[in-house]
């Protein structure tokens, strides 16, 4: 039969390809006058569930509202799929259902499911299903290009959805304008309520700002002395202790406008942007020059002297006198400038305060070994000021104008160290949602200071011998071979050389990053820097002569925290013993610190807690605070855990369900 086809046709040419052109013709025709509708729907079954929270975060949208809904509904029967998107205050949930599905049956289900769901979402949070959507009805796509490149992505988004979107939405038989792509910007503001609690914002009543002049209650405000106290005991840089302390200056009687003048040696770069402000008089710098409070033109100029040494005037408008409480503020004011004028000016700037022949040999070290481009090893116990040193090789090198990229080796895990070290293309892994540069590429022309080399998992440390080795990295789903030029700094308290014979690190390793090697020696056997580090902590608040029970106190401790414990008994004394100084003050706050110490170490002796018990609480403490280091974010802190996020949520689920107990 087909051969007979065939003869026929290759005998009548020309009637096939008459054929041929009528059904061509037919078919442009029926194609231009059969309704769209006609068209049958081959999509799958699906139902949307949206959930509104208003004033939520997506990260919160997500683990509240959304995997609870989805993880529920994947039980659902003849379910193929779940896909949930979380934005801000709204959650979207689509269930697409095997291929024949009843749409309404579909739904049915759906609703009999969210009933059992809802008392496991937040108070007030209630599920509602969308309207019937199928993957038919698209008609026209289009679009939106800026060829002028004056207009990014979220501005083209909102030209589409305040402008075209509802010119086209009123065209006759348009139902719907869908946006694809683009990004709107959405923001979140993470609130300390300890900051909030001391700032103006927290201590305003509701409705202060509606009363009338004279008419709102005035709390009680802390004294200018408690608010220096506090000033200093904060972990500030001497920069941002100078900027508060102009704006409680400028609190004072007849000193609101003021301006300072620095002299040159202490002009250090960090103070440019303010330095719009201030302005350079022939007043300031006659003070300066003499060291003595000036009036001139209406300006009253005041020296700002520390060890005999003029560092700044102070130039307030006005003849009148400084209230008395002024003595103190600049006092401490002189302090700060005189530490900006050091080396480092950095927020640890008080740790290089020193006084002993062992400091001094150190700091001639750092000056020559900064100089070089190899590796470093920093070595010294917690709290000697590891980072502080890193930093000043960075400052005192060529590279200063680098960037300076900090990282734990301790939180890299062993699943993520390729790509935390050579970075990682879009779509490499799971989870790989963008783009990521390694650390390598974001310290390139700079340093890079890793810290606790020695809790390096091995897969890290072959890394870093690679990247070292060859002076370039390939990123993780990538080809091209990128070159880096990176100095590398190490840090650890601890001997590498016995974890290479422990086989825990790697001896190539080890010899790649100890061609220099800097060793930071603890407090105790450097007791001359501890007076001078006390003075510096303690800022204008220390003795101008120095007790001797305090010397003797301080001569019988070992300081196993080093400085950094030194930092926080100066930091007791401050908001505790009202910033004096003295055997009793003191002996206050060395035995508070004890007590903090014994209840962190003490353990139950009634306790007999299983194994389950202890890693079931060492996990919720580790999430909790992996959480709060990533904001909320399950995804980063799955892959800093080193755990699928599916996992983690999952175990998030699992605590919000013992949390509320059984029913």
């Amino acid at each position: 039969m087909i051969g007979k086809v065939i003869d026929l046709a290759a005998r009548h040419r020309w009637l096939v390809i008459l054929a041929w052109v009528a059904i061509a013709i037919g078919a442009v025709n029926a194609a231009r006058r059969v309704p769209l509708d006609a068209i049958p729907d081959l999509s799958d079954p699906q139902v949307i569930v949206f959930t509104e929270w208003k004033g939520r975060s997506p990260t919160l949208v997500e683990d509240q509202v959304t995997y609870p809904i989805a993880s529920s509904l994947l039980a659902a029967p003849k379910v193929s799929a779940v896909r949930g998107y979380s934005m801000f205050g709204m959650s979207f949930v689509y269930v697409l259902f095997e291929e024949g599905t009843d749409l309404y049956w579909a739904r049915s289900r759906v609703l009999e499911y969210m009933a059992t769901i809802q008392e496991r979402l937040p108070q007030g949070v209630s599920p509602t299903l969308g309207p019937d959507a199928t993957g038919i009805g698209w008609v026209y796509n289009y679009a939106l290009v800026d060829r002028t490149g004056q207009h990014d992505l979220s501005q083209l988004r909102t030209i589409q959805d305040y402008t075209l979107r509802y010119a086209l939405e009123s065209v006759p038989g348009v139902a719907q304008v869908a946006a694809v792509g683009g990004y709107e910007k959405q923001y979140q503001v993470n609130v300390d309520p300890e900051k909030l609690q001391h700032s103006s914002a927290g201590s305003r009543e509701p409705g202060a700002g509606s009363r009338k002049p004279g008419a709102a209650r005035r709390e009680p405000s802390m004294t200018l002395r408690d608010e220096l106290r506090y000033l200093l005991a904060d972990d500030l840089s001497p920069f941002e202790r100078i900027t508060g302390m102009l704006s409680l200056f400028g609190k004072l009687p007849g000193c609101r406008r003021h301006r300072l003048h620095v002299a040159s040696s202490f002009d250090a770069p960090q103070f440019s942007p303010a330095r719009a402000e201030w302005e350079r008089a022939n007043v300031a710098d006659q003070v300066l020059r003499t060291g003595r409070e000036t009036l001139a033109q209406g300006v009253r100029a005041v020296p700002l002297a520390r060890g005999g040494q003029v560092v700044a005037s102070l130039l307030i408008d006005g003849e009148a006198p400084l209230p008395e409480e002024a003595g103190l503020l600049l006092r401490l004011l002189a302090v700060e400038i005189d530490a900006t004028g050091h080396a480092s000016g950095s927020r640890a700037a008080a740790e290089l305060v020193w006084r002993s022949p062992a400091m001094r040999a150190l700091v001639g070290q750092i000056r020559r070994v900064a100089l070089r481009r190899c590796p470093v090893l920093i070595v010294g116990e917690p709290g000697t000021g590891k980072e502080l040193v890193a930093w000043l090789l960075h400052q005192w090198s060529r590279r200063w104008q680098g960037r300076f990229v900090r990282r734990s080796a301790a939180s890299i895990t062993d699943t993520l160290a390729e790509a935390a070290v050579h970075g990682h293309v879009e779509g490499a892994y799971t989870g790989a949602t963008g783009h990521e540069e390694g650390m390598f590429r974001l310290a390139h022309g700079g340093t890079l200071f890793l810290d606790e080399i020695a809790r390096a998992e091995r897969n890290l440390q072959g890394n870093l011998l690679r990247v070292l080795s060859a002076r370039e990295v390939t990123e993780v789903g990538g080809r091209r071979e990128i070159p880096v030029d990176v100095r590398l700094i190490a840090a650890t308290n601890v001997n590498l050389e016995d974890l290479v014979a422990a086989g825990v690190f790697q001896r190539d390793l080890l010899d790649r990053l100890t061609e220099e090697r800097l060793v930071i020696p603890p407090l105790r056997e450097r007791r001359e820097d501890v007076e001078p580090l006390v003075r510096r902590f303690l800022g204008g608040f220390a003795p101008s002569e120095w007790p001797p029970e305090v010397d003797e106190i301080l001569a019988r401790q070992s300081w196993p925290g080093n400085i950094r414990e030194l930092a926080q008994v100066c930091g007791h004394i401050l908001v505790h013993g009202d910033g004096v100084l003295c055997a009793r003050t003191l002996e206050a706050a060395l035995s508070a610190r004890r007590a903090r110490l014994e209840t962190a170490g003490r353990e139950d002796p009634g306790s007999d807690r299983l194994l389950k018990d202890i890693l079931a609480e060492t996990e919720r403490t580790l999430i909790s605070e992996r959480l709060g280091r990533f904001g909320g974010s399950t995804l980063k802190a799955a892959q800093s855990l080193g755990i699928p996020d599916r996992t983690l949520r999952h175990k998030l689920s699992r605590r919000r369900r013992q949390s509320r107990g059984p029913g």
